[in-house]
């Protein structure tokens, strides 16, 4: 595997992670939200979730080849 895939693999899960994080929150912490409005939460974690998953297919693309 080489750097560059390792990067997109690392950076897409800390993606996944993030975007995970913005959109569980509101389960333990009803009122409250990361960016001033809900809809950028939802926004924000919808984003980062999907680059995230297509980094990680990238760099597992990239690793069969």
């Amino acid at each position: 595997m080489k750097p560059g895939s390792v990067f997109k693999l690392i950076l897409g899960a800390v993606l996944i992670g993030l975007g995970a994080f913005v959109a569980v929150r509101p389960l333990w912490r009803p009122h409250s939200t990361v960016t001033p409005s809900r809809f950028l939460d939802v926004a924000f974690a919808a984003v980062f979730i999907l680059r995230g998953i297509v980094n990680v297919r990238s760099a597992m693309r990239a690793s069969r080849s």
